[in-house]
């Protein structure tokens, strides 16, 4: 998956699993969450957005 984003935030809530549109992002996911509920969606899919280039394994 691709997620486009202007933002430099290392961790972005979406709206759902179909809809990757970026609903809040943030440094902590607290807040990233609660910025989301905030924003109507009650259940954000939260990810963590490494940087350009750098190799992230999950």
């Amino acid at each position: 998956m691709t997620i486009k984003t202007s933002t430099r935030s290392p961790i972005v809530a979406l709206r759902s699993y179909k809809d990757h549109r970026v609903v809040a992002h943030g440094n902590k996911i607290e807040t990233v969450i609660a910025k989301a509920r905030k924003a109507g969606v009650d259940t954000p899919v939260v990810v963590f957005v490494p940087k350009s280039g750098q190799n992230t394994f999950y």
